[in-house]
């Protein structure tokens, strides 16, 4: 699916509208280009850029994880903002490559951590499921075995 296309479907609008109110505060807040800012050239911000694509998320939590968190913004004019959809490489400084890679590889860390935490309560539930069940006497206390709970944290 293009761009263009994907733009005006209910998917992308769906998560665009969340969006927009936390995107007319990051521009209020960081209201000039930030990449452009980098080699001390002021130009009045336009975009605000997702440095992670959000519909990049494999689940839809990781989806709103990227479209609602303000480290993977980036306030650019509309001219960067272009360059950075065409071939960024090509068209920005060392500088600013370094920035986009930086704000990128923080990003995905913070996605691993969510992604590990949402893992962590999942588990957390399920042992509290076994654990009512035990008391409810519906499964014996051997589902405890230290070698079931060996398998089942393998298995995650």
């Amino acid at each position: 699916m293009k761009i263009s296309q994907l733009k005006y479907s209910n998917d992308y609008n769906k998560y665009y509208n969340k969006f927009r109110t936390l995107r007319n505060s990051y521009i209020m807040e960081h209201p000039l280009d930030e990449l452009l800012l980098l080699d001390d050239i002021v130009v009045p911000a336009e975009h605000v850029h997702h440095i992670v694509p959000f519909l990049n998320g494999k689940t839809e939590e990781e989806k709103y994880f990227l479209l609602l968190n303000t480290n993977n913004y980036m306030s650019l004019s509309e001219k960067t903002h272009r360059l950075i959809h065409r071939d960024y490489k090509r068209h920005l400084s060392p500088k600013q490559i370094k920035y986009i890679q930086d704000k990128y590889d923080s990003i995905m860390k913070q996605l691993q951590v969510f992604v590990a935490n949402d893992k962590i309560s999942d588990l957390n539930s399920e042992i509290k499921d076994l654990e009512k069940q035990i008391k409810e006497n519906k499964i014996a206390d051997t589902a405890f075995s230290e070698e079931n709970v060996r398998s089942f944290i393998e298995n995650l």
